[in-house]
């Protein structure tokens, strides 16, 4: 028989350890962030989440320019040669690095074109994401994912008003491809998505940047300043780019050879919607 001892001392320490026991770890899931980018970057996502605009588009300024001239390798000649066992793990790195790339060069350029002294950055930034060079994904689920967020990307640039900064660079975009010279994206990756924003900027009718967003009057519509050639040289650049081909096996990698053919169609019913007789 036991009998309550209330003059007995108790042992803290144990009492401790079971109520710690007890309690849950809630922190126990939580990836510890050790590179300083990745710190940055979720320090202007918690900013922008919660309103603090000015202070997340400052951040984000900071991390697009060190994008830019910092810009990440995604080729495979970066990566040391793996063994056998190895060389799916090192391509599925390289695949999902690029995702997470072209998700922060998206929230970079909706963070900077909240504020119209940033639109040429957020510009620079969107054309970065869509030249981009990247061997094909390891696996379909993640090629899928890649041409939407490149499709994602696209539509942040149509929103950005395009000055003279801007259609600088993108008539020299299209000089490049339509001589040949713009093949910066490997042999897998066509640059259709990009080209399709070329000709969209160069060739179609001036359209509201936001579609029906409430936004102020001064930022709805683009305020672009074409020469006569700009068209003929979208149209140039457009039809070159449909006669590009990829150098990859249709057997190894069939959804992106499918999304390539699904990009070249769209762009020549795009071509041949605005060209076709009244």
């Amino acid at each position: 028989v036991y009998f309550f001892d209330p003059k007995a001392k108790v042992n803290e320490s144990l009492v401790e350890k079971n109520k710690k026991k007890d309690e849950p770890n809630y922190f126990a899931g939580i990836r510890k962030l050790e590179n300083k980018q990745d710190i940055l970057f979720a320090r202007a996502e918690g900013l922008h989440a919660h309103g603090h605009t000015r202070e997340a588009c400052k951040l984000a300024k900071h991390l697009a320019e060190e994008m830019l001239t910092n810009p990440p390798d995604l080729t495979p000649e970066s990566v040391p040669v793996p063994t056998k066992g190895k060389k799916k793990k090192a391509q599925n790195n390289i695949s999902s690095f690029a995702s997470t790339t072209l998700a922060k060069a998206a929230f970079l350029c909706s963070v900077l074109l909240e504020d119209p002294e940033c639109h040429h950055l957020a510009f620079q930034v969107g054309m970065f994401g869509l030249e981009m060079p990247r061997p094909p994904a390891v696996s379909k689920a993640l090629e899928v994912k890649l041409a939407h967020q490149e499709s994602e990307l696209a539509s942040l640039l149509k929103r950005i008003p395009l000055g003279p900064g801007e259609l600088n660079v993108i008539r020299d975009r299209a000089e490049r491809l339509r001589d040949g010279m713009l093949k910066s994206r490997g042999d897998a990756l066509l640059p259709l998505t990009l080209s399709s924003f070329i000709f969209d900027s160069l060739c179609l009718t001036v359209m509201p940047v936001n579609g029906g967003n409430s936004r102020p009057p001064s930022r709805s519509i683009q305020h672009i300043n074409r020469s006569p050639a700009d068209e003929k040289l979208g149209f140039e650049a457009a039809v070159a780019a449909l006669g590009l081909k990829a150098n990859v096996s249709e057997a190894d990698h069939p959804l992106l050879c499918e999304g390539t053919r699904r990009q070249r169609g769209d762009l020549a019913i795009t071509m041949l919607v605005h060209y076709k007789d009244d």
